[in-house]
């Protein structure tokens, strides 16, 4: 047999490029580049939005069923897809998960922290997470997701691992916002910034909880108070 002529044989998990098992195809002399181009990008495009969609489910079911109450079963079913999906993306339903979590933390909390990171003053970077407490109704599931989370850490090392380093990250932020205040002569010099990052985080992190809880938490009068301690602390600086 003319070897010329036989095209090697992919297996039907093989995860190469659609163009590179064209080019490696010794019988598609005459193939359209273009159009392998133009079908692997669109094949990309679908695994994304399939991604995406299974990302999307079982954030949604963490946040309406708790963590251990989500199967990938329910998964499947919620993002219209076969179960297989699920494992050929995340490989177990633990990493999608996390991953899920993860992901909806991100999205939730980025515009706050982005507001928060750059405000002018420590008493705006206060406000604009106040701000954020009086939309959270208009948000998605990823508060609720990352209360389950916290809660499924206290006995799953991964998820505790994960979280670790989401509060770790937090922390950081607020210690930089105590440490531009002091410079600025909004807090006192002598305040230790990562102490005053572990309170502030705890402060606001109970504070989601409440918001939660009760919808007509009165956020003026929490906003005021803020304010307050924070400019009879700042009196020892002038």
């Amino acid at each position: 047999m003319d070897s010329s002529s036989v095209a090697p044989v992919f297996p039907a998990s093989s995860r190469l490029p659609i163009v590179t098992r064209a080019l490696f195809c010794t019988g598609a002399r005459s193939v359209n580049l273009n159009q392998v181009v133009k079908a692997d990008a669109q094949g990309r495009i679908r695994n994304d939005t399939t991604r995406r969609k299974i990302l999307d489910a079982a954030g949604e079911l963490i946040a309406e069923l708790g963590w251990s109450g989500v199967t990938t079963r329910r998964i499947a079913e919620r993002a219209g897809i076969n179960n297989a999906l699920i494992h050929y993306y995340f490989g177990t339903k633990d990493a999608l998960l996390i991953e899920a979590a993860s992901t909806m933390f991100a999205e939730e909390f980025e515009g706050p922290m982005t507001r928060m990171g750059t405000a002018p003053t420590f008493a705006e970077a206060l406000r604009a997470y106040i701000d954020y407490l009086r939309a959270i109704e208009d948000h998605g599931p990823g508060v609720t997701v990352s209360v389950e989370a916290l809660l499924r850490g206290l006995r799953d090392d991964s998820v505790r691992a994960w979280i670790e380093g989401i509060l770790g990250g937090a922390r950081q932020l607020l210690e930089q916002l105590v440490i531009a205040a002091q410079s600025r002569e909004e807090l006192p010099v002598d305040l230790d910034p990562a102490g005053a990052a572990v309170v502030l985080a705890a402060l606001l992190d109970g504070l989601v909880l409440y918001r939660l809880i009760d919808p007509d938490l009165d956020l003026d009068a929490v906003e005021s108070s803020l304010l307050g301690m924070m400019a009879a602390s700042s009196k020892g600086t002038k």
